[in-house]
Formats: C-alpha cells, sequence, structure tokens
C-alpha cells in the first residue's frame, strides 16, 4: 500500500506543475491592471510604472512564471496587493472554514444518500423507489442559492432558530458553530444528495444482476448479509470515486453559498479578490483548491486499492 501511495504521488508531480503554469497564465490574461488597482484611477504613468516594477509586472512573462513557481516551491505565495498580508496568511484563516462547510455537507449527502440509494435499489419501479428517485431529481434540479434563500426565510427569519448570517468557530462555541453551519451546509448537503444517491442507485443495480449473488443466497446468506457484504460493499467502489469528485467540487464550488451565508471562506475570499483585482490572491486560492482536488483524487486511489487489492496489483503490474 505504502509503495502504491508513493508512486501515485510521483505520478501526481507533472500534474502539478502543469496546474502552476494554467494558473499563472489564466490569471495573467486576465484583463485588469494591478497597479491601477493599487494607485486608483488618477494615478501617472510614472507611478504606475514604479508600481509595475515593484509587483514584477514590467518582467518578461516566463522571468516572472520561473520567479512565482520558486516562491510557491518555498511555500511563498506572495503578498496581497490590497491588504498587504501575506497570501497563505489569508488562505489559512479561509481554508479551514471551506473545509469544515464541506466536510459537514458531505456527512450530511452520505446520511441521504446512502440509504435512499440502497432503497431504491432494492425496491426498483415501486413506490419506494419513486419518492426516493424524485428526492434525487429534486436535489439535482433546484438550485444551491434558491434552497439556500428558502432555508434561511424559513428557520432564520420565520422560525429564529438559527442566525441569518455570519460564522462561529467551532473552537470558540461548537453549539454557535453549529447553529451557523446547518443551514449552508443542509443547502449544500441536499443538492449534493441527488447525484450521490443516483450514482449509488445505478451501481446498486449492476451488482444485483451478477452471478454471485445468486451463489450466495445459494450457500444459505441471508439477504440482510448479502446486501451488506456483497452488494454494498461491491458497490461503494464507484461510489467513493464519485464521491471523491464531489468534495474537490465542494471545495472550489462553495462560493455561491459561501456569499450567501457570509461565510469568511476560501470562495468568498477568491471573489473578493477578483472583483479587487488582486491576482497574487486569486492565484493563491485557485492553486491551494486544485491541489487539493489532485490529492482527493489520490485518497480515492488509496481506498479503491483497500477496497478491491485487484486494482493495486493490476496497476502494480502495468
Amino acid at each position: 500500500m505504502g509503495a502504491y501511495i508513493v508512486r501515485r504521488l510521483a505520478q501526481a508531480v507533472p500534474g502539478l506543475f502543469l496546474i502552476t503554469a494554467i494558473v499563472f497564465l489564466v490569471i495573467y490574461l486576465v484583463p485588469g491592471d494591478p497597479a491601477m488597482v493599487v494607485l486608483g484611477q488618477g494615478a501617472n504613468e510614472e507611478n504606475l510604472a514604479a508600481v509595475r516594477a515593484r509587483l514584477g509586472l514590467d518582467e518578461p512573462l516566463h522571468v516572472r512564471y520561473v520567479t512565482w513557481l520558486s516562491h510557491i516551491i518555498q511555500g511563498d505565495m506572495g503578498q496581497s496587493i490590497i491588504s498587504r498580508q501575506p497570501v497563505l496568511d489569508l488562505i489559512k484563516r479561509a481554508f479551514p472554514v471551506t473545509a469544515y462547510l464541506t466536510l459537514f455537507s458531505l456527512v450530511i449527502a452520505v446520511l441521504i444518500a446512502i440509504p435512499t440509494g440502497t432503497i431504491a435499489a432494492l425496491r426498483r419501479n415501486t413506490w419506494a423507489d419513486m419518492v426516493c428517485t424524485t428526492w434525487a431529481l429534486a436535489g439535482v434540479s433546484i438550485p444551491s442559492f434558491w434552497l439556500g434563500i428558502m432555508l434561511i426565510y424559513v428557520f432564520s427569519v420565520r422560525l429564529r432558530w438559527v442566525p441569518i448570517q455570519g460564522y462561529v468557530s467551532p473552537s470558540e462555541d461548537v453549539t454557535a458553530s453549529l447553529k451557523t453551519m446547518v443551514l449552508p451546509a443542509l443547502t449544500l448537503g441536499v443538492c449534493l444528495s441527488g447525484p450521490l444517491m443516483r450514482y449509488l442507485r445505478s451501481t446498486m443495480l449492476q451488482v444485483l444482476n451478477q452471478d454471485y449473488l445468486v451463489v450466495a443466497r445459494a450457500k444459505g446468506l441471508n439477504e440482510r448479509r448479502v446486501v451488506m457484504r456483497h452488494v454494498l460493499r461491491n458497490s461503494f467502489i464507484p461510489f467513493i470515486t464519485a464521491l471523491g469528485i464531489q468534495i474537490g467540487y465542494l471545495l472550489g464550488g462553495a462560493v455561491i453559498i459561501e456569499q450567501i451565508f457570509a461565510l469568511p471562506g476560501v470562495g468568498r475570499l477568491a471573489v473578493q479578490a477578483i472583483g479587487n483585482r488582486d491576482f497574487p490572491v486569486v492565484q493563491g486560492v485557485v492553486l491551494i483548491v486544485a491541489f487539493s482536488f489532485v490529492l482527493i483524487n489520490i485518497v480515492v486511489d488509496a481506498l479503491y486499492s483497500a477496497l478491491d487489492p485487484r486494482i493495486r496489483v493490476g496497476r502494480g503490474a502495468s
């Protein structure tokens, strides 16, 4: 297992370098002059040139990339143009909020998707399957921003059970923290549970048609044991892939929810940086999210090999 993970990390290195190049090029192709953002519209050309020189914007593109990459390797993501704070410090403060929201949402989504997906597959073409499938369709179709606003109206404005907006860290007050995070996590969790439930139902239906289930039942295993040991275990292998991909999307895709609920996460930080043309912050956020996506894929591969050793052996042989 250890050698397999090391090999996967080594294979990810070229992809990570490609990510750095894409992030750097895309950000610097975005219209806007950071020097103009710093000095304002009325700045003269001499002052603008001085700021560009200080920020390294007067260097050739490849020189800027090599300089930026060397700093990234050393753990230096630069300094915010607006706040003059280190980008890494800004991300360190924002990333735990997004990670908290992501994990909370994922728990809710899994707690909804696994039971409904299992029931829908085992009770195919019955009223239970129809109810679960309708729930999944609603989760896929309902826009997350609309659901978030409706939850705020019902539980915050009308019932006053939870705050409308804001964030409290779990280290300060666990109860207050849960109250501030339950609605945004529920919003993302419900929307995520739809595609996860449909994916689990589809994979379980494929497994239920396999011949080894007939053999398991012929050996005298009861239905519950067949479902738990054979159906669910084999269905979880492709399900984990979908789950890992969704984690990556949640890390970068919670922008709207963080804006609606005023959560100081990575998504909100990126939106503010884009509005201010604060390119070092945008680069840092995109880079961290992209790296997280790659690492999540490696973790998913490791879980794959743990659930099915044939995957590890087959890839090792190739």
